[in-house]
């Protein structure tokens, strides 16, 4: 199989984006073992459920930029990128939706984590119809799975930035 000409163009913009996804899930890691003491209290499930959402939005655009680097038609490209985000959608609203929702509102209140999820899966929906037109052979949507793949890797560094510094007035208010 060879590579479809127009994911090509994109092989620079791919490599950069899984070497940041990896680096940035790396330090993810490290931030949250740092603060493993606070996340684990019992009454900050809606930190926990905030990290395991940037921690699987950083995984699953890192497996979109990794599977783009792949010698693939943009067909397969869509079609692969489909299933893993819909996979991690249902495994994600699984373990995020019900934990952040009951939370107690130390870290994050419910209407907060309520928006800052609309806002997460709002902005699947242009990445969800790209994934599509991919799949139907629609080579300009491979800039909108782009530029989704880009807001991924901005808004979870935000809420790894923020969940960070959430982590640590709660365990100053201790």
């Amino acid at each position: 199989m060879h590579a479809d000409p127009v994911l090509l163009e994109f092989h620079d913009y791919f490599l950069a984006l899984t070497s940041a996804c990896a680096a940035l899930l790396g330090l993810l890691f490290v931030a949250l073992s740092i603060h493993l003491r606070t996340l684990s209290v019992i009454e900050n499930t809606e930190l926990r459920a905030v990290a395991q959402a940037t921690f699987i939005q950083y995984g699953d655009t890192l497996a979109m930029s990794a599977i783009g680097l792949l010698p693939i038609t943009i067909q397969a490209y869509g079609a692969a990128s489909l299933a893993i985000n819909l996979g991690l959608m249902v495994v994600g609203s699984l373990g995020v939706l019900r934990p952040g929702l009951r939370g107690t509102g130390v870290g994050y209140s419910r209407n907060a984590f309520t928006v800052r999820m609309a806002i997460g899966y709002g902005g699947a929906i242009p990445s969800f119809a790209g994934m599509v037109l991919l799949i139907l052979g629609q080579e300009w949507a491979l800039y909108v799975v782009a530029a989704a793949l880009l807001f991924y890797v901005l808004s979870s560094t935000y809420q790894a930035w923020e969940l960070v510094f959430k982590a640590a007035d709660t365990a100053a208010a201790r």
